[in-house]
């Protein structure tokens, strides 16, 4: 295994496990300058300086939609100039800080999915990329 693959491989696993387990089962508080229902209403628009904090998982991006079945949230989709993504970490808010330009969180399976990601860690290092996918067991 060459040298470089093996750095990216520890990066990967290093930002794995910084994304521990959320409380992501309280109430969502959500915050945004205009909210739009689509018709059918199976989404909702959130749009302008919109927060979503699900308890340990944080995002803020321009334009959020919220994809919804049964009365529920089943999938937030986050876009921005950048979406900017924080995990609460051991009680310590910040300590992953992600910005990328589209990121998922799909809330069944407690996934996020990052396109065009930076992540910075707490010990100072940043890892950049294309595609991310981390599960929250």
């Amino acid at each position: 295994m060459t040298a470089t693959l093996r750095r990216c491989m520890i990066a990967l696993a290093m930002a794995s496990a910084l994304f521990a387990p959320a409380n992501a089962q309280q109430t969502p508080s959500i915050t945004a300058r205009e909210t739009l229902t689509a018709e059918d209403g199976n989404a909702r628009i959130l749009r302008g300086e919109v927060v979503v904090d699900l308890g340990g998982i944080r995002f803020e991006a321009d334009e959020v939609v919220q994809h919804l079945r049964g009365g529920g949230v089943i999938r937030y989709e986050a876009t921005g100039k950048p979406v900017t993504l924080t995990h609460e970490v051991d009680g310590l808010r910040g300590r992953v800080r992600v910005t990328a330009e589209k990121m998922v969180y799909l809330v069944e399976s407690k996934t996020i999915l990052l396109t065009n990601y930076e992540l910075k860690h707490s010990n100072g290092s940043t890892q950049r990329g294309k595609k991310f996918k981390v599960v929250l067991e």
